[in-house]
């Protein structure tokens, strides 16, 4: 059996439909129209591949009702649509529909032939590029209707607030408020967001198995479909073949109400880790110490204030730099130090777990400065120093369920670290542990020791597990 493709290009491009006999038209069993494409079209996905600059963009623009050419195009289509339906047999054709449009108006009128429609054997529609919560309704509304699931909707709403507390905290735990990798990267630029260390899985498997990498069966379920992408998370679309449970970000979860915010709050804090990052990443040099720290303006701006105790995991990320960094006089120190004083009476210490890292240059050794090639013992002094005065205050937290280090050995990029690195690599990593564990034990006391909590087997964030295959490759992270 034959699959059809027809991808509109001018008002020539759907006679080939019109083309076609009753009897055909019966025995059609698969067929893909791409009525107006905006983005991915067919195997190539413009989210992983974006058009260059100064090179044409290859898609079209969403139709939108107050164009005329755009109205001619959505009345063409509905003739044809009307003709082909009038012919094909119940439950035998397979549609798969792409019309990405500008507004709700356009988007009803894509789909109006559907509402007529013999019921289809399969159905997947997109109309818009973008998420947008009345077309992904309209979309699966459509789709649902043209396959006969037309299970009626409830009369009246489910009273979810009238369950119990913990009841309601547990069925928000299935929804996308724990991400896939239960891990959030935050900074002031980018807000939330989640990393991956792979863009896609390659190699050994055409798809990546749930045993493999638990987290890829979220992400990209349309990666090279030969009918389109039908992917919720980047597109107002929806696919009964092509199962999507890519995560997405829960926005609409966090603004139903105040009553259940606070449960969705509570759930999202409590099961994800977050690792708040440079704004300019966590490998390059910082050119100075900016006027408030990452940490701390996600500890006092961003995470409401009632809501710090649902913390579990925080993981805070300092750049590399050069001479010196987060000086007394700064006032971003300053402002260390009044956040400290802020969280420490409502975060949940006794369940908290802070992770530190004072990242290094990128692994491969790219655009490594002058001040690090020739560190000298002065100089390793003043980062020692920077060290002490930025996890002392931190003592006041010293209730704290965990505490873990990561500090960069300060003479790692010169001739004598680099070449210690290869002949005496064990020697390198003691000497690095006894530092990381003397500033802990600055912070929790004399008889703290983060091995006996298994510190080495805590898994390490996305952020430092793509500077790891930067230089398995030898690439720039």
């Amino acid at each position: 059996m034959n699959k059809f493709f027809i991808r509109y290009r001018d008002s020539q491009s759907l006679r080939a439909l019109r083309n076609l006999t009753p009897h055909s038209l019966s025995s059609l069993t698969h067929l893909t129209v791409h009525l107006n494409v905006a983005s991915c079209e067919r195997t190539t996905c413009c989210i992983a591949n974006p058009p260059r600059p100064g090179y044409p963009h290859p898609h079209d623009q969403p139709l939108a009702t107050s164009s005329r050419e755009h109205q001619t195009i959505l009345s063409e289509w509905q003739s044809t649509a009307s003709y082909i339906t009038a012919y094909i047999k119940p439950s035998r054709l397979q549609l798969h529909f792409v019309c990405d449009v500008e507004d709700l108006e356009a988007g009803i009128s894509a789909v109006k032939p559907f509402l007529s429609i013999p019921m289809l054997a399969d159905c997947s529609i997109r109309l818009g590029l973008k998420s947008n919560g009345a077309l992904q309704d309209l979309a699966q509304k459509t789709a649902n209707r043209a396959v006969g699931n037309c299970s009626d909707e409830p009369t009246s709403p489910f009273r979810f607030l009238d369950l119990p507390q913990e009841l309601r905290r547990q069925v928000l735990e299935y929804t996308d408020l724990i991400t896939p990798l239960c891990e959030v990267e935050w900074n002031p630029k980018d807000g939330f967001y989640l990393r991956y260390r792979t863009w896609k899985c390659v190699g050994e498997f055409d798809y990546c198995p749930p045993a493999y990498h638990h987290a890829c069966q979220f992400r990209d379920c349309c990666w090279l479909s030969s009918v389109g992408c039908y992917c919720r998370r980047y597109h107002s679309a929806f696919s009964f073949s092509q199962k999507c449970i890519c995560w997405s970000p829960p926005t609409s979860l966090f603004l139903v109400c105040r009553a259940l915010q606070a449960d969705v709050q509570a759930v999202f804090f409590m099961r994800n880790r977050f690792v708040i990052t440079p704004s300019k990443g966590c490998t390059r040099v910082a050119e100075c110490t900016p006027s408030r720290l990452e940490a701390s303006i996600f500890l006092t701006s961003t995470v409401p204030p009632n809501t710090l105790r649902f913390l579990r995991f925080l993981e805070v990320v300092f750049p590399p730099f050069d001479e010196d960094y987060l000086r007394l006089d700064e006032p971003a120190y300053q402002d260390w130090l009044r956040t400290i004083d802020y969280v420490s009476d409502k975060l949940c210490l006794p369940t908290l777990t802070l992770r530190v890292y004072m990242a290094d240059h990128d692994p491969c050794g790219y655009d490594v400065t002058s001040f690090r090639k020739n560190m000298t013992k002065q100089q390793a002094l003043t980062i020692l120093s920077m060290w002490v005065r930025t996890f002392s205050p931190l003592s006041k937290l010293n209730e704290m369920k965990c505490f873990f280090v990561h500090l960069a050995w300060p003479f790692a990029w010169t001739r004598w670290g680099q070449r210690a690195r290869v002949e005496r690599g064990e020697w390198v990593l003691d000497h690095m542990r006894y530092g990381d564990q003397r500033i802990e034990r600055l912070v929790m006391g004399d008889g703290y020791d983060s091995t006996l909590l298994k510190k080495s087997e805590v898994p390490i964030s996305q952020w430092l597990e793509v500077s790891r295959e930067a230089m398995k490759y030898g690439l720039p992270a």
